[in-house]
């Protein structure tokens, strides 16, 4: 084997580095797996002069296997736990790992001596980053100005080093104002789609495993971790999660470390946004309790819309799904109608995913009124 990489980081940026590291054909782990599989059951047939002609034969070259990171799920274990002797079977020229899980990591590094460490490099808050929120963040997030300058000084410490550890951020305030939202923008910001989870499912002990780590079958926060697209990550809904989950998060929020079973994960200074519908500090103080409360560096409250507000919002989510549609259906709808409806009750507006709802809903009326 001429050369082993080891790549840390999100599949997009793994397979960028592929693309410039093989030359010829490539083959996953997966399909290796089968071929060797349908040729062990093939061999059943044949007789024993046939069996050893084909044992001396040359090993089949592979230019470059490429392994996945949800390839480790998909192979039965044994093929993980003796990787070395799997590969044995076949002659690799190059050898890409994606985020192997620790056993496989250590046998990796054990087994042989020239191994190419590589780490994607999550892009970083910046003066120009902060600039671009600072002008943007109103047209974005409508109605939650108080929101914008409490967050820039959230992010102040990591920009100016004054702190190397994640930045822990807390949204709260009603449901459906924009926290998801500006979780979101602040993700596109630092360069892609965010990684997000929804606590509300972490009630009973079927996600134990998830967190805590169970075989390398399943499903596992850390795995998610190595795969996310940026350093943003969002735990939405945190109030809703069963606290015995939240010590999970005291090495992560403390110092970027995440280990369960399986994987160790350095996730260095990423932007974690815990979102929830408290209505108050010692309220979230008092449901948290002082170990996971103390761990946050800020509370950012977000607040009912105003009239003012949900208007905005119901011009700006209108224009959107109108622009959605096809030229036919255009020439059904009356935006300037629609719009007017809501003006009537503007007062009652408070959350933007059931005006996006009562504006598709009205479309749609509109389009089925004037078709019939």
């Amino acid at each position: 084997m001429n050369k082993i990489f080891i790549y840390t980081g999100p599949r997009n940026a793994f397979e960028s580095f592929v693309d410039q590291e093989a030359q010829g054909e490539r083959k996953t782990l997966s399909t290796l797996v089968r071929e060797i599989d349908d040729a062990k059951r093939n061999h059943l047939h044949l007789t024993t002069e046939q069996a050893q002609e084909l044992k001396d034969e040359e090993k089949p070259v592979i230019h470059n296997l490429v392994v996945y990171s949800n390839e480790y799920a998909s192979v039965n274990e044994h093929v993980i736990f003796n990787m070395e002797g799997f590969l044995s079977r076949v002659e690799i020229d190059k050898l890409f790992f994606q985020n192997p899980p620790k056993v496989l990591h250590d046998k990796i590094m054990n087994s042989y001596s020239e191994v190419v460490l590589k780490s994607f490099e999550y892009p970083v808050l910046s003066k120009d980053i902060l600039t671009s929120i600072q002008t943007e963040f109103n047209s974005v997030i409508i109605d939650q100005g108080n929101v914008k300058e409490k967050l820039l000084k959230a992010f102040i410490p990591q920009i100016y080093g004054i702190n190397n550890k994640p930045i822990i951020v807390m949204f709260f305030g009603p449901s459906g104002v924009g926290k998801t939202e500006a979780a979101k923008y602040i993700s596109l910001q630092l360069g892609g789609k965010i990684l997000r989870k929804q606590m509300s499912m972490f009630q009973s002990s079927d996600f134990m495993s998830y967190l805590f780590g169970g075989t390398i079958h399943d499903k596992c926060f850390a795995r998610d971790l190595l795969d996310r697209e940026t350093n943003v990550i969002l735990l939405d809904e945190f109030d809703k999660a069963n606290t015995v989950f939240h010590s999970a998060f005291y090495q992560l929020f403390d110092e970027g470390l995440f280990v369960d079973s399986n994987y160790s994960v350095n996730v260095g200074n990423p932007i974690i946004i815990c979102t929830s519908n408290y209505t108050g500090l010692q309220e979230i103080k008092k449901h948290l309790g002082d170990p996971i409360y103390s761990r946050f560096d800020s509370f950012i409250e977000f607040e009912k819309l105003s009239p003012k507000g949900a208007l905005q919002i119901v011009k700006k989510i209108a224009s959107i799904e109108y622009d959605k549609l096809n030229a036919e259906a255009k020439g059904y709808v009356d935006i300037k109608e629609i719009i007017e409806v809501f003006t009537k009750h503007a007062k009652d507006l408070q959350n933007v995913r059931e005006i996006q709802s009562l504006i598709k809903e009205l479309i749609a009326d509109q389009i089925l009124e004037n078709i019939q």
